[in-house]
């Protein structure tokens, strides 16, 4: 018996003379040792996040390896230091805290929601893998540089509003993206990739947009909202053939560029042409060259005039449009405009 103790104590780095002293209970020093082993295997199983505080306090926090979802939000941290090790993370919550900087460790790549909305970012890079990303939510921060990776392929919903990017690059791959969020930005340039043919909502408002080239193959694009930015003029591709909700409001729009054949009635416009102006037909076969106005397929709509989006709306005109531009008048300075099929009220 005596030898397994000195086998067990030299495991556990306590001095062999200690273990087997004369008087020393023997139960005790088995208890002592199950305890230690267990502590070492609970650290074997754990990963450390330090946490600084706002007073400049640290503290160290352990959490299980196998942990597939953290929620740190609301908490007084103005740094966070993950260490390796967190491979079957799929939700990391981490709002509404003072938080400047965060650098997540390469392979935190299980991903699939991360929210890091409402803290105090002014930049910052994700890891590369991210490739089952569902998720991504930075509003309400003061971004004004982000890089992401390539590879979201799964990336269904992007929220960057309320923060202060002046321009941004989507990369390549986003097949999956059905909504991205922009408003409330200081956006004065945006490339927008080929790809985003699950794209249903694409929100830019309250931005500094000059002008907008929409990709073609954004086939499933249902709302566009560009209210409060700085276009005067606007092409519609030909492949936006699912739109329907245009929101125009409060630019200085004078020119709206349509496609040869698309069904303007079927779009809910909004804050379109507030002092006048035209709506051209092109032919899609003369783009990238500046577009020249065709006559459309012969097309019956009513104009519609309100004060406000919930309107009551007031018949303008009944329009059968035979020629390449319609010139809308200006009715008297109001606001909101759209189109509506010609047998509406």
């Amino acid at each position: 018996m005596k030898n397994h103790v000195k086998s067990l104590a030299k495991h556990l780095s306590i001095p062999p003379a200690a273990a087997v002293k004369p008087g020393k209970p023997l139960l005790a020093i088995l208890c002592l040792a199950a305890l230690s082993l267990t502590a070492r295997a609970q650290q074997a199983d754990e990963v450390s996040v330090t946490i600084v505080g706002e007073d400049g306090s640290s503290e160290i926090r352990h959490y299980p390896k196998d942990s597939t979802q953290l929620n740190l939000s609301q908490e007084a941290l103005t740094s966070i230091t993950f260490s390796r090790g967190l491979t079957s993370l799929r939700t990391l919550y981490l709002q509404s805290t003072p938080l400047a900087s965060l650098m997540l460790p390469e392979d935190m790549t299980g991903l699939v929601e991360l929210s890091l909305s409402g803290n105090q970012l002014r930049s910052l890079t994700l890891p590369a893998g991210l490739t089952k990303l569902e998720t991504l939510n930075l509003s309400l921060n003061r971004l004004t540089n982000l890089t992401l990776p390539a590879g979201l392929t799964k990336l269904e919903t992007l929220n960057l509003s309320l923060n202060r990017l002046t321009s941004l690059t989507l990369p390549a791959g986003m097949m999956s993206l059905v909504e991205l969020r922009l408003w409330n930005n200081q956006l004065a340039s945006l490339t927008l990739p080929e790809g985003l043919t699950s794209l249903e909502r694409l929100h830019l408002s309250d931005n500094r947009l000059r002008s907008l080239t929409l990709p073609n193959d954004m086939t499933s694009l249902v709302e566009l909202h560009l209210a409060d930015n700085q276009l005067t003029s606007l092409t519609l591709p030909e492949g936006l053939t699912s739109l329907r909700t245009l929101n125009l409001q409060n630019n200085p729009l004078k020119e709206l560029w349509v496609p040869q054949g698309f069904n303007l009635s079927q779009l809910k416009l909004l804050g379109f042409f507030k002092d006048g102006g035209t709506v051209t037909f092109y032919d899609p076969a003369g783009v990238p060259s500046p577009p020249v106005p065709v006559p459309p397929v012969e097309l019956e709509f009513m104009l519609q005039w309100a004060d406000s989006v919930e309107g009551p709306w007031t018949r303008a005109a009944h329009i059968t449009v035979t020629e390449g531009v319609v010139r809308l008048p200006n009715e008297g300075g109001k606001r909101f405009f759209r189109l509506a099929p010609a047998g509406a009220n």
